[in-house]
């Protein structure tokens, strides 16, 4: 499952991307399914991946680690607001009919590049699961 969350997720951004930068009218029905693209995606990803990561925890710390957990994405999600809304804004020309969508295009690259990273490491955590099966701190092969 979460292999599909993390394409779905990786090719909604892709045909956010795609879609603004080729053109095409900047119109909700452009765009909204899109993101609807996305949203699936991220619905797939985020919370089986906060299972996965738990599952792997030793059952005495899995509070401690709840604890980072949650406070990583907390930080992560703030950090990455940032960053979307400084290139957003960078890109955003006021008086340009064109503008948001350029702005929107650009300011979808860097969640699109972390989305296609997110998909690499799912695909290596799956690998990874497959080669060994982890029971406690007991590792069997």
């Amino acid at each position: 499952m979460l292999e599909i969350g993390a394409i779905v997720l990786a090719l909604g951004y892709a045909s956010t991307v795609t879609v603004l930068v080729s053109g095409l009218p900047f119109t909700p029905e452009v765009v909204i399914p899109t993101l609807m693209l996305q949203s699936a995606g991220g619905g797939l990803l985020i919370t089986p991946s906060l299972n996965a990561v738990l599952a792997r925890i030793d059952p005495a710390d899995t509070g401690v680690a709840s604890g980072v957990l949650s406070t990583a994405q907390q930080v992560g999600g703030a950090l990455g607001v940032a960053i979307i809304g400084v290139v957003f804004f960078g890109c955003f020309r006021a008086g340009d009919p064109e503008a948001a969508a350029h702005a929107l295009a650009m300011s979808s690259l860097f969640p699109l590049v972390t989305a296609v990273v997110a998909m690499v490491l799912v695909f290596l955590l799956g690998e990874e699961r497959r080669e060994t099966a982890t029971f406690g701190s007991e590792r069997v092969s």
